[in-house]
């Protein structure tokens, strides 16, 4: 690799890990979790320690070990005597050792019998709690899918199609969730339901545009403002009434698979925070570029539209800036690009984006497209590296690029031309970052 080309990645990689740092599961967390010798302050969420009896911690998520391994730590020393431990899910290969909570593993993109057996146990626990208990729940990103609990009369495998179908059709996050929350027990703030006396308090990471804590991991703690309608005009949008499996249909044809609203009394004694967000790792990852004296341009777009749309940003974008601004210059912008999967191949939305601008960015560059959460749909990795030279290789090698863009195929280009960017799991979730060094 060329000095230049490996000077820009390792910046890059500095910029991604800087955002990264700024939304860490386990600090963001701590900052929030405070006590002195009256109260228990949980952001703005402040209790007498006189009205607290038995603490418990539970959730779902990627992030969600990291959050609880802090809140663990925190309450064994500020509240020892009334912390009991709880019950955690959290993708493979994401789990931690913990004290008193358990920690149970499932299957994320697509949910399977290990997420269903916890989200079974999940409700259970919290329904053996009473009502002077607190239950702190802690929320990240990839916990719908990570919490399959099918309503009556849907079966695991019904979930399963619904999400294989709304993924691949290009559905946003607003709209898979609005239909995952009509066909569960737990999501669209149905978990409240099974223990609405005790005190609930949500601390969530979040991985969604807009922030919504309806839209966070389908919102099991909060109600819910979507409704049968909105589903029926969703899969009307893509085409999936033909496509569901026939007792999804059954179920959305019943008035009583509607959610609870956000006014249901059910939610009088929740209180809600988010602790890290896509545009604190933005702002950081603009941070550190100004810290290594780089123009840094003030772009504070959110790219959450299809695939195609933000190539199209990103190209004006790259446009209108090299006419106007003195290079080089770094431009970060965060976001979560949908994708309508055509093909069988390997990859994700980064993988996509990134082999997708390679045909169109002239000059002299370098791009990087990263999950937060160091997975990029169904890879091992994050995401993936361009620049000018991208082309030019893999034409050498013998890679077409549309071809393997029809196939959906991004993973095994970059796997093949060596760019792909593997980072493991980060400890975190709030969506994608999109980065991009201008030199010439």
């Amino acid at each position: 690799m060329v000095p230049s080309r490996q000077r820009d990645r390792k910046q890059l990689e500095g910029l991604f890990w800087a955002g990264i740092a700024a939304v860490d599961a386990a600090d963001s967390t701590t900052r929030l979790l405070k006590a002195d010798s009256v109260t228990l302050h949980m952001g703005t969420y402040h209790i007498s320690r006189a009205e607290l009896d038995t603490i418990w911690i539970v959730g779902a998520g990627k992030a969600t070990a990291a959050m609880a391994k802090a809140a663990e730590a925190f309450f064994l020393r500020e509240f020892h005597n009334l912390y009991s431990g709880g019950l955690i899910v959290v993708k493979e290969g994401h789990g931690m050792d913990l004290e008193l909570i358990r920690c149970m593993e499932a299957g994320h993109p697509l949910p399977d019998t290990r997420g269903e057996k916890a989200a079974l146990e999940l409700l259970k626990f919290v329904s053996r709690t009473h009502p002077d208990d607190l239950i702190l729940f802690l929320l990240s990103g990839g916990a719908s899918a990570l919490l399959p609990a099918p309503a009556k009369g849907i079966t695991l495998n019904d979930k399963t199609a619904l999400n294989y179908e709304l993924l691949k059709c290009g559905a946003n996050i607003h709209e898979i969730n609005a239909l995952r929350k009509h066909c569960s027990n737990i999501k669209g703030g149905r978990l409240i339901l099974a223990a609405e006396k005790a005190r609930w308090i949500t601390l969530a990471i979040s991985d969604v545009p807009g922030d919504s804590p309806e839209s966070i991991g389908s919102g099991p703690t909060v109600g819910d403002s979507t409704t049968l309608k909105d589903c029926w005009d969703i899969m009307k949008k893509y085409d999936l009434e033909r496509k569901m499996p026939a007792p999804i249909l059954h179920h959305l044809r019943k008035n009583t698979s509607e959610t609870p609203e956000p006014d249901d009394p059910a939610f009088s004694r929740t209180h809600y925070e988010i602790v890290a967000k896509n545009s604190d790792a933005v702002k950081a990852a603009k941070d550190k570029a100004r810290d290594l004296n780089t123009r840094v341009i003030e772009e504070e777009k959110f790219l959450s539209e299809d695939v195609s749309d933000v190539v199209k940003f990103w190209a004006k974008m790259r446009q209108r800036y090299d006419e106007t601004s003195q290079k080089p210059y770094v431009a970060v912008c965060g976001g979560e690009p949908t994708v309508e999967v055509k093909g069988s191949g390997k990859g994700g939305r980064n993988t996509e984006l990134a082999l997708r601008l390679s045909t169109v960015l002239p000059g002299d560059f370098t791009f990087l497209s990263a999950g937060t959460d160091g997975t990029d749909g169904p890879t091992d990795a994050a995401g993936a590296f361009v620049d000018q030279t991208t082309r030019l290789r893999a034409t050498k090698a013998g890679l077409d690029i549309n071809d393997y863009l029809e196939r959906n195929d991004s993973y095994t280009f970059f796997e093949r031309l060596g760019d792909l960017f593997i980072t493991g799991p980060t400890g975190t979730n709030v969506m994608d970052l999109q980065m991009l060094i201008v030199r010439e």
